[in-house]
Parts: C-alpha cells; structure tokens; sequence
C-alpha cells in the first residue's frame, strides 16, 4: 500500500473522529439548552429535573466535567461552556417562574411584557374503565337529591376537563353546606385528588383583612376556601364575592406580587372554586355574598346529609384504608365523568346551565339558612316581630314606602339595634331581597305618584295578613 493512501487514510479517520466529536457536543448542547432557562431578574438558571424545572445556581461549573469528556480539548469544552451560558440567556431568559394551575412544566405564560416558565404540572388521576361502589354510595348518601347530585357531577366534569384542556373554565363557585362530619371535606379532597391535587386557601388575599399579595393562587387549580378561618362579617363576603366574580369570570386575572408590579396573566389560570362549610346560623356566614344580582349564576348551593362513610364506625383508626380505597376509584370516576356522563335536558325551575356547562342549583334550604344568617333575614326578623304587633298592623295593611317602614322599625325597637339598616337606601335593597325570595314576608305593591316603591306584607296561608 502506497504512503499517499495510508496518509489518505489516517486523515480520513481524524475528520471522522472530529466530526464525531463535534457531533456529541452538537447533541449535548441542544439537549442542554432545551431543558435549561435563566431567570432575568435574579440572575440563576433553571434546570428540568423530571417533571419539575428547579434553580441551578452551579449550572455552569457542573457542565465541565461532562463536556471534558466529549470534547476534543479542555479549551474547546469551556468555549461550549461559554456558548451555551450565551445561547440560553438570549433566547430561554424568563422574568417570572413557579407552577401554573392547568398548565404543564416547560410552558412559557405571558405576563403583562414579561414571561412566566411552568415549573411542574398537576399530577391528574389519569381514566381507567372501571367501577366505583363506595365513591357512589358516599355520593348518593350525602347528597340525597337528584338535580343536586346532578349540578355536582356536572361541576367536577367541567372542571377536570377544563385541567385536561389547559383552558379556564368560568365555572360556579361549589358550596356544600350540611352538618359537621357528614362527609361533605373528604368529598371535597378526593375532588381536589382528582383535579391534581395543588390546592391551596385564597381567603387571605380575597376578604380584604390581610395583605393582597395572591400570587400564591397562581400554581393551584384547587382554590378550597376554608371556613374555620374566613370572615363572617357582611362586608368581607361581599369582598369575598367580588373576588371571585373578578377571578374566576370576568376573563383577566391580575397578580400582586410582593417588591414587583401587578401584572395581569394570560392565558388565565384553570382555578376552580369551591368550599364546605356546616349549614349553621354562625358558619353559613362564611359564604360569599350571593344576594346582589352581579353574582347571579356564579355559584352553585348544595345541602349535604350524614353520608354513609366507609368504615365510618372504626372511626379515625381506618382513615388510612378509607381514603385507599375511596382514592382508588377515582380513576373509575374520572372515566366516567369524560365518557359516560351527561347533564339532564329537562331542568327543574331555577336550575340551568351556566356558560361553562355546569349546572347552576341552589338549594332552597341552604338558601334560607344563609338568607337569615345575612343582613336582610336579620331586618326580616325585625319585620315579622312587628307584623305581629296589632299597632303597627293596622298601619301596614295598606302599601307603605321603604322610609315609612324604617321609620316604624326604629321606633318600636329603637336606633341601636343593629338589625335596623341605618340608610333608606340599603333598606330598600334589603327589602327587595326579601321580595324576591319566595317564602319572603314582603312583596312590592308597585310606587307611588313620587316614584318610591311600596311594600305590602304577604297573606299568611289562612288568609290572614297578620
């Protein structure tokens, strides 16, 4: 064999490797700067770890060891090095990270003129075709009326695809009101299992009694409202409400950071919701503001029983196994929720389906426990004392005007008692919500020649006004 040829050869085998070599770095770059982004404010990179995108502040120093390996020579890794560090600050460099509620890790958000990295996803209980008896039984016991059980499927259904979709929702709030222990929490956790399991309280920055920062809402689909902790005053639930009107359905959410500037995000956070509280005079007080005609179809009231729980009679002992085996047939349930499922096309009066496809109910129950928890049932209360005075009856048979009737309040029961609106203008609106409902003690009887509007007291069922 000639020289010319073994030279040939030998050069042949060093293009190779070379090419080889630049090859390997070609890959470990890209895979590299794919999984990794630099955060712009404060200066570190982020690295994906799994599922989950963590901070790195040794980033660069941990690449030189492996690229000293594949590289050619220890100049050409640190030039690699130096690459890399400028590749990924130019085009992969975030302002914001953390988890995203509905999003999934590596998702880049738009935040005002800033970016926000998705930082990990909801761990979803994935459908499997299957059966869930006890999930069921827990259900049907608990909520023992059919449109209910019907405005709660519906609710779930819409929320765990709307997690699926990555896309909000606009769903109701869900409140379940019943007794202490029924099993209206657990409900609510194994919903919460169900949708990811991110879940965190937004009574803090919603009521309007503690700072405003909320962008800790940002990364949990599961917004469950406790009400051991949320606030009874009348002022805090209406707060309360128009929190969640602006969170959940006006169609843009904005975030308080603490030390940074609000920004609004968007898409919007996939957020749902929901909370249990005891059907009590003192506890229902926790529930939003529902009166005002603004919060009109955005939530749906349901009365729980006592359910019949697994295990219920070995107590906390079984809590363990009670949740296994109630958690084990989620998956049952969520394929039965996607694929099986079907809302009624005959509604009752007063139920109807919301925008988001889930069913609106109210139980009536619920309804009039929480209506004389609030303001207006308290200035009801005070009405119907005095419908039974035989003075103030025989002033009342015929339609009196919203000023006239505060008036006769006050003098029979005196300024102070707080049950009395101080304004004629808030007795008024309380007056038409007791109209409005329809075991009310009032209706309007029209106005008079000055526009004000007159009210009548309703007959009692014999006949008899009074």
């Amino acid at each position: 064999m000639s020289k010319k040829k073994k030279k040939g050869s030998k050069l042949s085998k060093q293009k190779a490797a070379g090419k080889a070599a630049q090859d390997a770095l070609d890959d470990f770059r890209k895979k590299v700067t794919q999984e990794t982004w630099f955060n712009a404010r404060q200066g570190y990179f982020l690295s994906k770890h799994g599922d989950s995108i963590l901070p790195n502040r040794g980033f660069l120093k941990g690449l030189e060891h492996p690229l000293i390996q594949i590289a050619p020579s220890k100049a050409a890794a640190m030039r690699t090095i130096r690459e890399i560090d400028a590749e990924i600050k130019y085009t992969r460099s975030v302002q914001f990270h953390g988890a995203y509620a509905g999003q999934r890790t590596g998702d880049r958000i738009k935040c005002g003129d800033s970016e926000w990295l998705v930082t990990g996803s909801p761990k979803l209980v994935e459908p499997i075709k299957g059966d869930w008896p006890n999930l069921r039984r827990l259900i049907e016991t608990l909520i023992q009326t059919e449109i209910a059980r019907h405005a709660l499927y519906s609710w779930i259904q819409t929320q765990y695809k709307a997690i699926r979709r990555k896309e909000h929702s606009r769903c109701p709030v869900l409140i379940l009101a019943g007794d202490a222990n029924d099993g209206k929490t657990m409900l609510l956790q194994l919903f919460t299992t169900l949708r990811g399991g991110r879940q965190t309280n937004p009574i803090a920055a919603w009521s309007g009694e503690g700072p405003a920062w909320n962008d800790h809402l940002v990364g949990c689909e599961c917004l469950n409202v406790d009400d051991s902790v949320a606030p009874k005053n009348y002022k805090a639930r209406q707060k309360l409400a128009t929190k969640i009107k602006e969170s959940i359905f006006i169609g843009a959410v904005t975030i308080d950071k603490r030390n940074h500037d609000s920004f609004t995000l968007n898409p919007q956070p996939v957020w749902g919701v929901a909370m249990a509280v005891n059907a009590t005079s003192n506890a229902i007080r926790t529930i939003p503001a529902l009166e005002d005609d603004d919060m009109n179809g955005k939530a749906v009231v349901i009365r729980t029983r006592r359910a019949d729980i697994l295990y219920r009679e070995q107590g906390d002992s079984a809590a363990s196994k009670r949740w296994q085996a109630y958690e084990d047939e989620l998956p049952a349930f969520a394929d039965w929720l996607l694929n099986d499922y079907k809302t009624p096309t005959d509604l009752p009066d007063g139920c109807h389906k919301s925008r988001s496809g889930a069913l609106v109910y109210l139980d009536p129950e619920a309804m009039s426990e929480l209506h004389r928890a609030g303001p207006a049932g308290l200035f009801e209360e005070v009405l119907l004392e005095l419908r039974d005075q035989d003075y103030f009856a025989q002033q009342t048979r015929n339609p009196t005007t919203t000023a006239e009737l505060l008036s006769e309040t006050r003098n029979y029961c005196g300024d102070r008692d707080r049950r009395i609106p101080e304004s004629t203008q808030v007795a008024g609106m309380y007056l038409a919500q007791i109209a409005k409902r329809s075991d009310g003690c009032i209706e309007c009887a029209g106005e008079n020649r000055n526009h004000s509007k007159l009210w009548v007291f309703k007959e009692l069922p014999d006949g008899n006004p009074f």
